[in-house]
C-alpha cells in the first residue's frame, strides 16, 4: 500500500506528466486555423523551444479531438532530458498528421521548405530528430525508438572529383507501415522500406530497400545498412508480449510456436488516448 501511494506521488511530479498549458495554447493558435486551434488537437508537454513557427501544422483525413497529437508526453529511461525544439523555418514548412501520434521528450523537429508527414498511431521515442528539407513520410503504426535521426539532406553539396559531378542535396525518406526503427539509427535521404520491417540499432540507412521482390518483413542492419534476414517482424501487441513473457518464464526453450499466443494490435490504441 505504501509503495502504491509513493508511486502515485512520483508519477504526479514526474516530468512526463506535466502538460505545458502555455505552449499548448500558443502552438495551436500560431500554426492552425482558429476553428481547429480551439479544439486543441496538439498537446505539448514539458519544456519546449519554439525557435521559429512560420510554417503550418495540417491534419489529413482525421477527426480533430483534444490531445490527438502529444508532443513530449512520455520519456525513455535511457536518455538525459532537456528541452524540445520545434522549428518551422518558412511559410512552406509543413507538418502533416494523419491520425494519433505520440512523440517523446527532448525531440527536435526542423522543417525548412519541406513536409514532415506522420501517419496514424505512430509512436516516437525520446531524443529523436527530424531534419526535413524536402519530404519525410512516416506510415501508420510505425515505431521509432530513442536517439534516432531522420535527415533528408546531406546539408552540404558533395563534389565527385573523378566524374566532376555534384549530387542533389535533398531527397525523400519513406518509413513503411509497422516498421520498428531501433535506437541510435540514422536515416538519410533515399531511404525507403516496405511494411513490417525492423531496422537494427546503430544502423546507417541511406537507400531504397523496396527494390526487388519480398520487400516486407525485412531485418535491416549495418553501416551502411543491408538486408540481414527476411520474413521477420516485430510483435506490436502489448497483450501478446505479456503472454510471451509469462510463457518464457516457465519454459527453457529458445524458440516457441507463436500460434498459441493471441496478438491483438487494438491494445496499442489505448496508449495514444
Amino acid at each position: 500500500m505504501i509503495n502504491k501511494i509513493f508511486g502515485k506521488i512520483e508519477r504526479l511530479f514526474s516530468y512526463q506528466r506535466h502538460l505545458n498549458l502555455f505552449a499548448t495554447l500558443y502552438l495551436n493558435l500560431r500554426t492552425l486555423p482558429f476553428r481547429q486551434a480551439i479544439k486543441f488537437p496538439v498537446y505539448v508537454y514539458g519544456s519546449v523551444e519554439f525557435s521559429c513557427l512560420r510554417g503550418k501544422i495540417l491534419f489529413q483525413d482525421v477527426k480533430l479531438v483534444p490531445g490527438l497529437i502529444k508532443l513530449g508526453r512520455h520519456r525513455d529511461d535511457y536518455m538525459l532530458h532537456s528541452r524540445s525544439i520545434i522549428h518551422l523555418a518558412t511559410v512552406n514548412s509543413r507538418i502533416v498528421f494523419r491520425g494519433r501520434c505520440s512523440i517523446g521528450d527532448n525531440f527536435l523537429i526542423r522543417v525548412y521548405d519541406g513536409c514532415l508527414n506522420i501517419g496514424d498511431k505512430v509512436w516516437i521515442g525520446s531524443n529523436v530528430s527530424f531534419i526535413c528539407f524536402n519530404k519525410i513520410h512516416i506510415a501508420d503504426f510505425a515505431s521509432i525508438t530513442f536517439n534516432c535521426k531522420l535527415i533528408d539532406s546531406t546539408c552540404h553539396y558533395i563534389l565527385d572529383t573523378e566524374s566532376n559531378t555534384v549530387s542533389r542535396l535533398t531527397g525523400e525518406i519513406y518509413v513503411g507501415s509497422r516498421n520498428w526503427i531501433c535506437n541510435n539509427t540514422t536515416i538519410m535521404k533515399g531511404f525507403k522500406t516496405g511494411n513490417n520491417c525492423i531496422i537494427a540499432s546503430n544502423s546507417l540507412c541511406n537507400k531504397d530497400y523496396t527494390l526487388g521482390k519480398d520487400c516486407d518483413e525485412l531485418l535491416i542492419a549495418g553501416i551502411p545498412a543491408r538486408i540481414i534476414k527476411r520474413n521477420v517482424r516485430r510483435i506490436f501487441s502489448y497483450n501478446a508480449e505479456t503472454q510471451l513473457t509469462r510463457v518464457f518464464q516457465y519454459k527453457k526453450d529458445m524458440h516457441l510456436p507463436f500460434n498459441h499466443v493471441k496478438e491483438d494490435e487494438n491494445d496499442i490504441i489505448n496508449f495514444f488516448v
